[in-house]
């Protein structure tokens, strides 16, 4: 299994604390809300394909966990 390194980023919530963006004075529309709209997009997206993945490997189960009647029934 090869293991990828993973590189640190600073996240939103690591810088410090603005306080005109919590009030939402000084700003007219809050350019926050715009960018969680694109990560619940991507989570949504993200949640989909893990479904597809977990629903895949269960049909793989199931077909495995079945004897195979079609070979040495003579």
């Amino acid at each position: 299994m090869k293991y990828l390194r993973l590189h640190k980023c600073r996240l939103p919530q690591d810088e410090p604390c603005d306080v005109s963006i919590e009030t939402g004075i000084g700003h007219g529309t809050s350019i926050g809300s715009k960018q969680s709209g694109d990560d619940t997009h991507k989570v949504k997206g993200l949640v989909k394909a893990m479904e597809r993945i977990m629903k895949t490997r269960e049909l793989r189960y199931k077909q495995q966990q079945q004897p195979s009647s079609t070979v040495g029934d003579n």
